[in-house]
C-alpha cells in the first residue's frame, strides 16, 4: 500500500489504499464495513482507523449535508472536523 500511495500521492488514492488495507488484513468487522461503505457513497473516501473501533472519512464541505441526511448514518455518533492547509487551529 505504501508503494501505491508514493506512486500516486492523492487524497483519493490514500483513502482507497487505506480501505483496501483494512479489508485485506481482516481488521475491519462487519459493522465498521457497513458504516465505511455508506460513508464512501457521500465522501472522497472512508476507512477504518487502525486502533479501536473507529472510522474516518474525508469529505468536501459541500458534501457534509449528504452525510448528515443519510438514513443509514443517523444512528451513528460522529464528529466533523475541519482540515486546514496552514497553521494548526482549534475550533
Amino acid at each position: 500500500m505504501q508503494e501505491k500511495i508514493i506512486n500516486n500521492p492523492t487524497i483519493e488514492n490514500f483513502m482507497d489504499c487505506s480501505y483496501e488495507f483494512a479489508k485485506k488484513t481482516g481488521l475491519m468487522n462487519k459493522e465498521l464495513l457497513k458504516i465505511v461503505n455508506e460513508l464512501k457513497k457521500c465522501t472522497i473516501g472512508a476507512s477504518m482507523a487502525m486502533l479501536g473501533n473507529t472510522v474516518f472519512a474525508i469529505a468536501k464541505k459541500e458534501d457534509l449535508g449528504k452525510i448528515q441526511k443519510s438514513d443509514n448514518l443517523k444512528a451513528i455518533d460522529f464528529k466533523i472536523s475541519k482540515i486546514y492547509n496552514d497553521n494548526i487551529k482549534i475550533d
